[in-house]
């Protein structure tokens, strides 16, 4: 047997409040899949939110046969078998001993605080990260309320390049990654940018960044 670590990353794409499951399963190699390996039910994601978590331990018991192996982390509706969306990666177990198959140990959850944020006291526009970038950065900020949200990138002349949020969303903390691409989902050139976000006429901020090729 042994063990391995993996990252995940879990994104609402979306405008509207999501409540998924997330669940894992593996593809022995002549048996099929087997699982779920872990199961989170009921995670709730707002608008745009990112979540992740890094080095999450998957033990392999020993009595699972050699051979190439497919991770998968699937996420939809578990109890219908609905999938949205799946990522995966492969890795190989060599050697064999006795013991039982169904000890797969991977203690902890894989989310277990998504739906567990608290509501922050004041708006905050955080600075990127990483900056400068040369690929993708990521933008937090924090909403003390609930309002029509705006957060749009504009060049050194105060034209609008990118608009990444514009939607009622609710007070909390969120993230949006910018992937260096205008509204027409062109690369934008080198060069310095100006994120503003707005919440109603309650907040204005604006800060400023790099972006690098």
């Amino acid at each position: 047997g042994g063990e391995f670590t993996f990252n995940v990353t879990l994104t609402n794409n979306t405008g509207q409040h999501q409540v998924l499951d997330v669940w894992t399963m593996a593809e022995v190699p002549g048996i099929g899949y087997y699982g779920p390996l872990k199961l989170n039910e009921d995670l709730h994601l707002k608008p745009h939110q990112v979540g992740s978590r890094d080095d999450i331990s998957q033990g392999v018991p020993g009595a699972a046969p050699a051979g190439e192996y497919t991770y998968i982390a699937f996420v939809g509706d578990y109890e219908l078998q609905e999938k949205i969306d799946s990522s995966y990666f492969s890795f190989t177990k060599s050697g064999e001993v006795g013991g039982d198959l169904t000890a797969w140990d991977s203690p902890g959850e894989l989310f277990s605080e998504l739906g567990a944020t608290s509501i922050p006291s004041e708006f905050k526009l955080a600075q990127n990260y990483p900056n400068p970038f040369n690929a993708t950065t990521e933008i937090g900020f924090a909403l003390k309320e609930t309002g029509y949200t705006t957060l749009k990138i504009y060049n050194l002349k105060g034209q609008e390049v990118k608009t990444l949020l514009e939607a009622e969303t609710p007070a909390g903390n969120h993230r949006m990654i910018w992937e260096g691409m205008d509204n027409s989902d062109r690369p934008v050139s080198s060069g310095i940018y100006f994120y503003r976000l707005t919440c109603g006429e309650s907040y204005a901020g604006v800060r400023r960044m790099v972006f690098l090729k």
